[in-house]
């Protein structure tokens, strides 16, 4: 008769068990738009896996995060600081990233201004402080705030919620509407959501203009959970890498990958692909804090301390 040890059994009962797959969205449009434009998708990734398979759509990345770190979501489309915050505190693992309609591996941060406006690049909204109205991104978003804080405003000085007149958050969607709608001045925004909404908003669209773009950021990660079987995460990185790549329906998947966010597919990817980003956290975060008046020198040091300590767990994790 077969003996097992007590502690092997408090091993398997310990081992998480997913019945059912279910997929993490950020929401750039809204919650049951951006649902409905993936399920093509999602429908055939449960007839490859042979596993139940959902989605959940998330407006608030906090509750996207949360979902993650509680095992409500085991893979998820993520930006790349969300991602950061997911791996180092969720115990997951980049495996793919995203490719945009026609092979483009890169997006960029923009800023937009009303068409009608007098400003016509960077310069000319940094002339204006404490004039205009701002609409940016969540703090966890890489294109609606990291990006643009850093190489807009802090390398050029500038804290921005000292120079602006007032400050909105919201969804690339609700920051591009507002915007058209002239209640704000200046929003920022990503040129793959902006070519969404070009086509979603065409009369909006002719209403504002681009004045400022970033350097290329690789585009958007696909997480998974580290506790996943070893089995059902190669069935899934094969379903992401294989999709309208290989098969008899590359055309129909190609289609609908489109319809979801404008796709041509995935490729593979690791940890490191976020290394560029925790640089440029950590160059962010300095630059806030080098500026920040308010700050003593001495708590400016321990602040500054813990930041290094934080780069150097992230150099680690994102080293595997």
């Amino acid at each position: 008769m077969l003996r097992l040890s007590a502690s092997f059994i408090f091993c398997l009962i310990s081992l998480p068990s997913f019945a059912n797959l279910t997929i993490g969205l950020v929401a750039t449009r809204s919650e049951a738009e951006t649902l409905s434009h993936w399920q093509p998708v999602l429908d055939d990734m449960e007839k490859s896996l042979g596993t139940p398979v959902k989605a959940l759509a998330f407006n608030k990345y906090d509750d996207l995060l949360q979902a993650i770190k509680n095992g409500d979501v085991q893979i998820a489309r993520l930006g790349s600081k969300l991602a950061m915050e997911a791996i180092e505190n969720s115990n997951t693992e980049i495996f793919a990233r995203l490719v945009l309609a026609g092979g483009v591996e890169t997006y960029r941060s923009v800023l937009l201004a009303q068409k009608d406006s007098k400003f016509q690049n960077l310069t000319d909204v940094l002339r204006e402080s404490g004039r205009l109205r701002y609409a940016g991104g969540k703090a966890s978003s890489t294109s609606g705030f990291l990006i643009p804080q850093y190489y807009a405003f802090l390398k050029n000085n500038i804290l921005y919620e000292q120079h602006f007149k007032s400050l909105s958050v919201g969804s690339h969607q609700d920051n591009f509407l507002a915007l058209a709608q002239k209640k704000t001045d200046i929003a920022t925004n990503n040129t793959d959501d902006l070519a969404q909404l070009k086509k979603k908003y065409p009369k909006e669209y002719a209403q504002v203009k681009v004045i400022w773009e970033s350097p290329p950021v690789t585009f958007d990660p696909i997480i998974q959970r580290r506790d996943l079987s070893p089995e059902l995460k190669q069935k899934i990185a094969a379903f992401f890498l294989n999709y309208g790549k290989t098969g008899g329906n590359i055309v129909e998947q190609k289609r609908k990958l489109n319809e979801a966010d404008q796709l041509d597919g995935f490729l593979p990817s690791s940890n490191a692909q976020l290394r560029p980003v925790s640089d440029l956290q950590l160059f962010h975060d300095r630059f806030r804090l080098s500026l920040n008046t308010k700050v003593s020198d001495a708590e400016k040091f321990s602040q500054e301390k813990a930041m290094y300590q934080r780069y150097e767990k992230l150099a680690k994790i994102l080293a595997r």
